[in-house]
């Protein structure tokens, strides 16, 4: 009875604890020998909250990220995960994901190859929170 009650107990702070709303970012990770620029270019056309909270940060249409060599720059979205359709949202802010140092650039034009890029590193423990880009 005891052992029922202490698992009972255990399993009700346990969900009480756990948000239905994690925390969502996007992290910029430089693994490169040089500093990298990450510039995400909005579409002024389209009118997404999560990028409008950042217009602080914007030189015009243009969020420009500068992260050190092995340091990671984040981006933080607020409340939420990385559904599809939160990832397509997001894609079609943006007309440009540009990533450069001093060995390449990278311009990711289209809405193809931008979702590619959100989507292909999202990680998260039982939901999809984060967005990993890793720069090497």
């Amino acid at each position: 009875m005891k052992s029922k009650l202490t698992k009972s107990l255990i399993f009700c702070c346990s969900v009480l604890l756990c948000s239905c709303d994690p925390p969502h970012n996007i992290n910029f990770e430089n693994q490169s020998d040089s500093q990298v620029t990450v510039t995400l270019i909005s579409n002024p056309q389209d009118e997404n909250l999560d990028l409008y909270q950042f217009r602080d940060l914007m030189k015009g249409d243009s969020l420009i990220l500068n992260v050190n060599t092995g340091q990671t720059e984040t981006l933080y979205f607020g409340i939420g995960t990385w559904s599809n359709s939160e990832i397509e949202s997001l894609t079609n802010s943006l007309n440009k994901i540009i990533i450069e140092n001093d060995d390449f650039k990278r311009v990711y034009k289209s809405k193809k190859s931008i979702n590619s890029l959100l989507n292909y590193d999202k990680d998260g423990f039982w939901w999809k929170t984060q967005i990993n880009i890793k720069v090497e």
